[in-house]
């Protein structure tokens, strides 16, 4: 069983709700997950046998907290299997011109930082209109698509294309876990679609 720290950093707790459906499913799949938010004190990656890393795309850029404790921890994370997560709901406009600057957004986290994770995967974040003031609410309202309303469990949220703990982010902990399986000698699990 791998240990696995799941570290997030999240500005209206949406990301929050995705890093926990990340060790949910890691849990689901055997692994121990402790999820921590990176603006408080935490567990040394050090004890960890994979860490998995959740920010939001906020202003062009990803939370101070998140920054700070991967330039940190750089030597630690590039000798461990590691994962990205970008939470931003640029991903589902399908623009290539968005594509690529959600891509250049990573790509200076990456080299401010000196970090290069095993895997990375974008996915989208929430609307959470009835909870954005006026001005907020109104400009959501002219870049994003309508959102579609989806029935979820408390640990999911919803998004315009349905939930993200159903559609996204479940693929990126399963693929980890089978990373770590294949990298412990340990038969992986098959992977979700």
């Amino acid at each position: 069983m791998a240990r696995i720290l799941v570290l997030y950093g999240t500005t209206e707790g949406d990301t929050a709700r995705v890093a926990d459906s990340i060790g949910a499913t890691l849990r689901a799949h055997g692994d121990m997950a402790d999820v921590v938010q990176a603006s408080r004190p935490g567990p040394s990656p050090e004890d960890y046998s994979g860490i998995v890393i959740a920010a939001s795309v906020h202003g062009g850029r990803y939370q101070t907290a998140v920054r700070r404790w991967v330039r940190i921890h750089a030597a630690v994370l590039g000798s461990k299997p590691t994962a990205f997560v970008s939470v931003c709901l640029g991903v589902l406009q399908h623009d290539p011109v968005v594509d690529r600057e959600l891509a250049a957004i990573m790509a200076r986290l990456l080299e401010d930082t000196g970090w290069r994770p095993t895997m990375t995967k974008i996915v989208a974040g929430a609307l959470l209109y009835t909870q954005y003031g006026w001005l907020k609410r109104w400009l959501m309202k002219r870049i994003s698509p309508k959102p579609v309303v989806t029935p979820t469990p408390a640990a999911t949220t919803n998004t315009p294309t349905g939930t993200i703990c159903a559609r996204s982010s479940r693929s990126s902990p399963t693929a980890f876990a089978c990373l770590l399986r294949s990298r412990h000698g340990r038969r992986p699990h098959k992977w979700h679609r």
